[in-house]
């Protein structure tokens, strides 16, 4: 007889603490050696306080599959017997979100090893989830070693579909189990732990604060800790100092309502500080005096966070400040209130550290910076801070801008300052009061001043030699020399001519691109800066001109890598009038830069035909009157960037060289969505769904939103009846950052064809996921977690063909070769179930036109039912049709009538798995259904060949994982239907392979991904993304389809993480953090 036990896995709860766990009675000696069956408990504590995470409590909590290690109690260095329990099912309860209960049933073959006897017991849950646990190098570890192994994972989110758990039975390691021969019950419970920590920032404002973070930095990041959870946290136990990296700039997504958050998960990381008799916070974050990279009192090793933005609010005496600010926090439990303290630096796992921080003023940035001693009431937070009016601050982006600012002309004590980055990328400030030019120059040379056109206007830039630094041009105002300012009512007006925030002197772009603003201050009045020169307050009459820089996705020393402006200074527009066609350039893929040019070139070369130049500009901190920037007759997106450049020799003529800044071509559009986990907060591209490319035949349009979805450029016009306007697209501009700005710039990812591998180059590690992932994604939108490239990635060689057994309920899709009238009622419509809804055809029902269902598995027609409310555009002398292949069709019947239902007479007992509603005659009729209702049974027990999915079978099936394998059991479950980035360098490198659709019902394939887009429109709330050709330019492109997964079936072609072949630059947990002002 087979026997098996039966184990209750029980309660994933989310407590504070993991519910005890008692050690087993006292048991009479045992016979050792038979075989055994088993039933125990295994429990995961349960979450206190739901957020909202990147990670759903499903991800947190699931149990997929489980190993337990069972190790002989009295062979000290025994190996273990391993069993696995690959399939848990669905929980055959679930109490709450985060408390799930599985039953699993054991034969006794799979216990093959483990006899009654006395054991110890530790089961590994989801080991191959976030990272991957091998079970053969496992099942050669002695006990000994298994304690002390090592995973190494830095994920900082989860985009399996479950957590890796470990645990033991009992609490603690000399807990054994004894068996019996037979049947064995423990009531007692199995502790599972996550194997990270979940870390939870939250940002308020304290009153009259707005704090806006931007981007936040993870400093000594734990990628590694024991596999098993120790008795005794009290030293570091991953892999040494090679276990820590850094995640520098990442991105803060403003939230939709309430609080800015961000949320991380990491591996442990146990960090015992130094003994000291007393702390405080402020010892936390206490820098060595002259080592600011050094912490007096923090452990070398200590997990710190560093959140970036900006400040405006109360500053000294509560008067208006606002500026820049930046704070250092430690991980750890310092809640005073709930057993943590201030020199509590260790991230523990399975544990919750919820960080509420709250920004109530600067006025201790502002101390510290005024401050001669060197007083830093609070060492964690830092900034510039300027006071308010009637100083002036003007926020510039990355490109050539032009600032009109005015001030009085009666000049006494002043003082100039400025912030700029050195060689390294350090951010170096002074303040200089004793007008020491020599000293100062090379950082205030990047703004030259200059006379205007008038007090209101702005004037071309007149070459070097007619432009003056800040020393020079303060030194001629006192000296009442007005050779480059105008005077007016005792106010000087002069305008500011400021470079683009880049350096040609051969520092790599790494020391100045994704910085900090730079600045330069005139204040008449006072100013201050901290002995470390990370703080400085302003306060007087004067300007500050703040300029961001360049932003970009690139690693560092890539070779010619490009980055982006951060806003859009002029407006959407189209490419002409209604109708006029896209007839510019745009075959260089590669250099956007080039197309720019053409186009520029073919219309003409005179700088103040295209731009608008004496409305170019910001008067005093207004922002650039966007609609007047260009000449009318240029409004066109493709010309727009030319108002970011400047013409350098003053001749008003455009040359080639002159062209810094571009219309980025398509790839450079995806290759930023690729990498938009590393770009900062500020960057965002969210003032209008499409943007314009440089590029043509099919890729002008970039619909940002959608990420890496690409279309041909619509004139608008009239069709059947309706006028669609053009569209009007944004444009974002871009630079070359390598030492030519004539190359092309640089890939991001290479392919290697005998292996079929794709590796992410030149991507920050920031926008890559970090962690192996084996099996499918989770269903996910494209702002998701899952949506992450990795560093390296295996394509399929073939499309996922696969034999099921049918079960269940048959989906069906709709197609048809007729136009349709309204594009907000699809033809998906028609099989929805709800008779209210219809779909309404464009044409007459002309001989040929079709209306088509099909089955995801075979079924027996019984009756179709068609029902049209409509008294003139119902289905005229229509012939219904069955087929078990699209091909060969058989007569059941003909409609004619608005309800019409046709019994299956002619072949009851046909296998189908299409249904189509045919036209052979001529009517003037156009055609209009509401409901299209199929009566059938499905043909159970029976094996069909799959090779197309549904929408709804793609999000929720795991085809790849389960089917598909090209090594046989060596890569079987480790496929994975890819994500939209994934399946767009499917497209770059293996559009060959594919027949793919042009014009609907055209026979050609349509390629999914599991990523979807949310819409959230009345007719399609979610849009999937898939792998056609362009319908005018034929080119294959990845787009969206609004219901597109009702009416279409997707073949698949799977991937799965791979090595890079080439470098590449708890459910629950236990409360930890605290809540916090600075």
């Amino acid at each position: 007889m087979r026997k098996t036990y039966k184990a209750i896995i029980a309660a994933f709860m989310a407590a504070t603490v993991l519910a005890g766990c008692q050690n087993e009675e006292p048991m009479k000696s045992v016979e050792e050696g038979l075989p055994v069956s088993l039933s125990f408990n295994v429990e995961v504590p349960n979450m206190d306080d739901i957020v909202i995470t990147r990670a759903t409590d499903q991800q947190e909590t699931n149990i997929e599959k489980m190993a337990i290690l069972f190790y002989n109690a009295k062979q000290a260095s025994s190996k273990p017997v391993v069993v696995k329990v690959d399939d848990l099912g669905q929980p055959t309860s679930k109490k709450s979100t985060t408390n799930w209960l599985y039953t699993i049933n054991l034969t006794e073959e799979q216990l093959d090893g483990v006899y009654s006897g006395e054991w110890y017991m530790y089961p590994i849950a989801n080991y191959d989830k976030y990272t991957v646990v091998d079970l053969n190098t496992l099942a050669e570890k002695t006990l000994a070693e298994f304690k002390e192994y090592t995973i190494t994972a830095s994920g900082r989110d989860i985009t399996s579909t479950a957590v890796m758990m470990s645990g033991r039975y009992g609490t603690d390691d000399n807990t054994t189990i004894t068996l019996q021969p037979g049947e064995n019950t423990f009531d007692n419970v199995f502790h599972l732990r996550r194997i990270v920590s979940k870390n939870i920032f939250t940002f308020k404002n304290g009153s009259g604060v707005t704090f806006i973070p931007q981007h936040y930095s993870i400093y000594n990041y734990s990628t590694s800790s024991t596999l098993l959870e120790r008795s005794e946290l009290n030293e570091y136990a991953g892999n040494g100092n090679e276990a820590f990296t850094n995640f520098e700039d990442l991105p803060i997504t403003a939230p939709a309502t309430g609080d800015y958050t961000f949320t991380f998960y990491m591996p442990e990381n146990v960090q015992i500080p130094t003994a000291k008799e007393s702390w405080t916070y402020a010892d936390r974050e206490t820098r060595k005096a002259g080592d600011y990279n050094t912490f007096t009192y923090a452990p070398a090793n200590a997990t710190y966070v560093v959140v970036e933005g900006t400040y405006s609010g109360p500053g000294e005496s509560g008067k208006e400040a606002t500026g820049n600010v930046k704070y250092t926090i430690h991980l750890g439990n310092f809640d005073m209130s709930n057993g943590g303290s201030y020199g509590n630096f260790t991230v523990k796992r399975n544990a919750k550290y919820t960080y509420t921080v709250t920004i109530n003023g600067v006025n201790s940035i502002i101390v510290e910076a005024k401050s001669e001693t060197g007083e830093e009431p609070n060492p964690g937070a830092e900034g510039q801070i300027v006071g308010p009016d009637p100083h002036v601050t003007v926020n510039l982006d990355a490109h050539y801008e032009n600032v009109l600012l005015s001030f009085t002309q009666n000049i006494s004590s002043f003082s100039i300052s400025a912030t700029t980055p050195d060689e390294s990328g350090n951010m170096k400030s002074f303040i200089d009061a004793a007008n020491n030019k020599s000293e100062h120059i090379d950082a205030v040379s990047w703004v030259k001043f200059g006379k205007p056109a008038s007090t209101s206007t702005f004037a071309n830039y007149p070459e070097n030699d007619d432009v003056v630094d800040i020393y020079t041009l303060i030194g001629e105002i006192k000296a009442s020399n007005y050779a480059h300012c105008l005077v007016s009512n005792g106010k000087i007006y002069v305008q500011a001519f400021v470079d683009e925030y880049f350096y040609e002197d051969g520092r790599p772009y790494s020391s100045f691109v994704n910085k900090d603003d730079r600045a330069l201050s005139f204040t008449i009045g006072t100013a201050s800066i901290s002995k470390d020169s990370h703080s400085s307050y302003i306060e007087g009459e004067g300007f500050t001109l703040k300029q961001k820089s360049i932003k970009t996705f690139y690693a560092d020393n890539v070779g010619n890598p490009f980055g982006f402006e951060t806003v859009e200074e002029t407006p959407n527009a189209a490419f002409g009038a209604m109708g006029v066609e896209d007839t510019f350039s745009g075959n260089d893929y590669q250099n956007g830069r080039n197309d720019t040019w053409t186009n520029i070139s073919n219309a003409s070369k005179a700088w103040g035909t295209i731009v608008n130049i004496s409305e170019n500009g910001h008067i005093g901190n207004a922002d650039v009157v966007s609609s007047s920037v260009m000449q009318s007759d240029y409004t066109s997106p493709l010309y727009q960037c030319l108002s970011r450049n400047r013409d350098l020799n003053g001749d008003g003529v455009i040359t080639k060289n002159e062209i810094k800044w571009y219309v980025p071509s398509f790839r450079q559009y995806i290759y930023t969505w690729c990498g938009m986990k590393a770009m900062p907060n500020d960057i965002t591209f969210s003032s209008n769904e499409i943007y314009a490319s440089s590029s043509n035949a099919g890729y002008r349009i970039w619909w940002a939103k959608e990420g890496v979805a690409i279309g041909s450029y619509s004139a608008g016009g009239t069709y059947n009846g309706t006028t669609y306007q053009p569209q009007s697209p944004s444009v974002r501009c871009v630079r070359n950052l390598g030492t030519s700005i004539d190359a092309d710039f640089s890939e991001i990812s290479s392919f290697k064809e005998d292996s079929r591998t794709v590796t992410i180059t030149g991507l920050k590690p920031e926008a890559l996921r970090t962690n192996e992932q084996s099996g499918e994604y989770p269903e996910h939108l494209n702002t998701d977690a899952a949506s992450t490239l990795p560093k390296a990635f295996k394509i399929a060689k073939n499309n996922l063909e696969t034999e099921v057994e049918v079960s269940g309920e048959a989906e069906i899709s709709v197609t048809t070769n007729y136009s349709t009238y309204q594009t907000q009622n699809p033809v998906s419509n028609l099989v929805d179930g709800n008779e209210s809804t219809y779909w309404w055809a464009g044409e007459a029902q002309a001989r040929g036109k079709y209306v088509q269902l099909e089955f995801s598995v075979p079924v027996k027609v019984t009756s179709v039912n068609i029902y049209s409310e409509n008294n003139n555009d119902y289905p005229k002398n229509q012939t219904l049709q069955i087929s078990a292949d699209g091909q060969n069709w058989t007569d059941i019947g003909s409609a004619n009538g608005r309800n019409v239902t046709v019994a299956n007479s002619a072949a009851p007992d046909m296998s189908v798995q299409y249904v189509r509603l045919y036209q052979n005659n001529n009517s003037n009729n156009w055609l209009y259904i509401n409901e299209i209702t199929v009566n059938y049974t499905t043909i159970s027990g029976q094996t069909i060949t799959k090779n197309t999915f549904s929408y709804n079978e793609l999000m929720s099936g795991d085809w790849c994982e389960k089917y598909y394998s090209e090594e046989g059991d060596a890569d079987k479950g480790k496929w994975r239907i890819p994500n939209e980035k994934e399946l767009y360098f499917i497209q770059l490198h293996c559009s060959g392979d594919f027949n793919l659709m042009t014009t609907n019902g055209d026979g050609g394939d349509l390629i999914g991904a599991k990523t979807k887009y949310y819409r959230g429109s009345t007719s399609a709330e979610y849009m999937i993304y898939y792998l056609r050709n362009d319908a005018s330019a034929k080119t294959p492109i990845i787009t969206t389809g609004e219901t597109v997964g009702l009416a279409y079936k997707f073949k698949l072609r799977c991937v799965r993480d791979a090595t890079p072949e080439a470098k590449t630059y708890d459910s629950s947990y236990s409360d930890g953090g605290t809540g916090f002002g600075l």
